[in-house]
């Protein structure tokens, strides 16, 4: 008799332990969202591309994801004077697009997106991403149809002391048309956005990260109030200031030969494409403040902030400039031909 209840009480001990153990799982996957240690793997991710989308328009493409059934984010740079924009599904259904809302500072655009369907609205991961956190940056490569998916480790979080941008630094490559596209955890849920690779480096890539952008997100939702894409354009009212702005847009988007393309031939020949692009190497972000023309002149106003890559572990440093572009006309467009921009000094 002994002995049995000594094999019963190992039995009750056992499903004690058992019970225990599931209240505690249960405990981490709710209340602090320890997913990937018990419930992720790589069909997390698969599944999660459902949510991300191809964008196209005249000047370019790049990538977004769904955010809610018919709102989808991206980067600003992205769809900033890219007109006529559609949106492409995984399944290759494909829709028009409203522009809801940008922030210019924090690089982000909310769309529109109406009659895409099975697609997936993917999550925001709620506890702070890591230094050697497994992360996949995923997106449309190039403008392709086929999507991608990059696997990384986080190496670095940086912020810049101008704007409070917090970034995300991966070894992982972000090409130019997966800017706007998720960067996902092992249990598919947004860590961030991918912005753009560092210049002459391999596998060095930067995302925003998603704490600060849910915030700001919600932020832009309620002052938007569904603002059409001709009511953000009336921003820029003339031919002049409008290349101005798409000057230094494709400079933020990294695109250097579409931004040398808007200087008039006079300005090619004394500042040959080779030596001009030098002077970008370290430049991770241009946001155009203003651009306002000055009537009469054929001369346009900008005010614009620079972000720059530090020299140590990857910093941001940002600076401010204003000035003015003499432009020209050739061929019937307009050409930027001289240019007095200044940085703003601290009093």
């Amino acid at each position: 008799m002994r002995k049995k209840n000594q094999r019963w009480d190992f039995k009750k001990i056992g499903a004690i332990f058992l019970i225990i153990l599931v209240v505690i799982v249960v405990f981490l996957y709710q209340k602090i969202k320890i997913e990937s240690a018990f419930f992720c793997s790589k069909e997390s991710v698969n599944r999660a591309v459902k949510g991300v989308v191809l964008i196209e328009g005249s000047e370019g493409s790049g990538s977004g994801f769904f955010i809610s059934p018919n709102m989808v984010l991206t980067n600003n740079h992205v769809v900033s004077f890219n007109k006529d924009l559609s949106v492409s599904g995984y399944n290759g259904h494909t829709s028009d697009v409203r522009v809801v809302a940008t922030d210019t500072v924090m690089d982000l655009a909310i769309l529109e997106v109406k009659g895409i369907e099975g697609t997936k609205e993917l999550g925001w991961r709620k506890n702070p991403i890591k230094q050697l956190d497994e992360v996949y940056a995923v997106g449309f490569p190039s403008g392709r149809k086929n999507i991608s998916i990059t696997r990384g480790i986080v190496s670095a979080l940086t912020l810049d002391d101008f704007n409070s941008n917090q970034y995300i630094q991966m070894d992982a490559t972000i090409n130019p048309s997966n800017s706007g596209g998720p960067l996902l955890d092992g249990c598919g849920k947004v860590v961030g956005i991918n912005t753009s690779s560092l210049r002459n480096a391999q596998n060095i890539g930067f995302a925003i990260r998603a704490n600060q952008i849910e915030a700001r997100v919600a932020k832009m939702l309620e002052k938007s109030k569904l603002a059409s894409r001709e009511e953000i354009e009336k921003n820029y009212p003339s031919d002049q200031a409008e290349v101005v702005a798409r000057y230094y847009d494709a400079l933020g988007a990294g695109m250097l030969e579409e931004a040398y393309d808007f200087y008039s031939i006079d300005r090619k020949k004394k500042i040959p494409f080779e030596n001009w692009k030098e002077g970008f190497d370290n430049t991770y972000f241009i946001t155009l403040k203003k651009v306002e023309l000055i009537p009469n002149e054929n001369t346009v106003f900008a005010s614009l902030l620079a972000t720059d890559f530090g020299e140590e572990s990857y910093t941001f440093i940002t600076k401010e400039f204003e000035g003015q572009w003499k432009l020209i006309r050739e061929d019937g467009l307009w050409k930027l031909n001289k240019s007095q921009i200044d940085e703003i000094q601290d009093n």
